[in-house]
């Protein structure tokens, strides 16, 4: 059978909490339900939450890695390559757009966009060029509207500078260590803040993130809302450029205002940080090359319903990994939770 590979993508975690992702998957799924002879090959590519307005798909998402596997013909001529539509692939400017367009089906694989059904191949344009005109058109109205919404968003930043000069609050969305006066002016949690110090002081001595979350619990400190500390929120408000006194947009990491709220942690000790945690990886993880576990997001804890992470036991003396587990976030943190460790492997 004629292999299928999907790709599916968008740009902001907003459209994950909707129905993109829903739908996207549904358009792919009818479309194979139609065409029998087509069997969807297990090496699916989805970039969730990236975006294709300057080319970042295709530069280091997992959209690379389906043109490297194009050329290196691990994806094989006659295969085809299933998206929604045709700024699914690409929303550049429309010459960058055409270029990775053509590269697609000039290595044999046929595009096929979901919301109209339409194939564009080698054979389908030279039987019909004005396919490619449609495809152009398509691509050049991509790009324009990323280009109106940027201009838009640049527009709406610039605003939002200037009114944050002032000293104005320009968004009710603030760190859990922060509140609003009645005058209008930040109030800092001192004891939340303490909590923030110390996370940094702890990683900077070489303790790693469950290792600072256990420490955290058993000195009875509590998250900035009042919950236990996990792995998660340890390694997240390690990461937070909010601590620098810095508001970062939600919908792009690329923009932000620098001094917007009181600093609790100083450049120094924050880049120092983010140096230590560069170095470290954890093996559970969807993000890591090397991800063993395979249950990562998917497996909870019969006792407390917090998610299961993997754990590894050593020989101190050696520094040798010995064995996996899976292990309660909450009990390997120390939080509460009392549930044993499963063994992985």
């Amino acid at each position: 059978m004629v292999q299928a590979y999907s790709y599916i993508r968008f740009s902001s975690k907003r459209q994950e909490l909707g129905d993109s992702l829903i739908r996207q998957t549904k358009l792919r799924d009818e479309y194979l339900a139609r065409h029998p002879d087509l069997a969807l090959n297990p090496a699916t590519y989805e970039d969730l939450g990236v975006s294709a307005y300057r080319g970042k798909n295709a530069a280091e998402g997992n959209l690379k890695m389906f043109l490297d596997a194009i050329k290196s013909r691990s994806i094989k001529r006659g295969s085809y390559f299933l998206i929604e539509s045709l700024d699914r692939l690409s929303r550049a400017e429309v010459m960058d757009a055409l270029e990775l367009f053509l590269s697609i089906i000039n290595s044999g694989i046929t595009i096929v966009t979901l919301l109209d059904s339409r194939e564009y191949s080698r054979e389908s344009i030279r039987a019909n060029w004005s396919e490619l005109i449609i495809s152009i058109a398509q691509m050049a109205r991509s790009a324009e509207e990323s280009a109106t919404k940027g201009e838009r968003i640049a527009g709406a930043w610039k605003r939002l500078r200037q009114e944050a000069a002032t000293g104005k609050i320009i968004s009710k969305n603030a760190p859990a260590w922060l509140s609003v006066s009645e005058t209008g002016r930040w109030i800092v949690d001192r004891k939340a803040a303490s909590a923030i110090k110390r996370l940094f002081k702890l990683a900077l001595a070489g303790k790693g993130c469950p290792t600072i979350a256990r420490l955290m619990n058993e000195e009875g400190s509590t998250t900035p809302s009042g919950n236990p500390w996990t792995f998660g929120t340890v390694n997240f408000t390690l990461r937070n450029r909010a601590v620098l006194g810095e508001y970062v947009s939600r919908k792009s990491k690329a923009e932000s205002i620098v001094g917007y709220y009181p600093q609790i942690v100083n450049e120094a000790t924050f880049n120092l940080v983010q140096d230590t945690l560069r170095k470290r990886r954890w093996i559970g993880g969807r993000g890591s090359h090397s991800v063993q576990n395979l249950f990562a997001g998917m497996s909870y804890c019969a006792e407390c319903n917090s998610r299961m992470r993997v754990v590894q036991s050593s020989d101190k003396t050696t520094d040798k990994k010995l064995r996996v587990y899976l292990r309660c976030q909450l009990a390997d943190a120390h939080a509460g939770c009392h549930q044993k460790q499963f063994p992985y492997l």
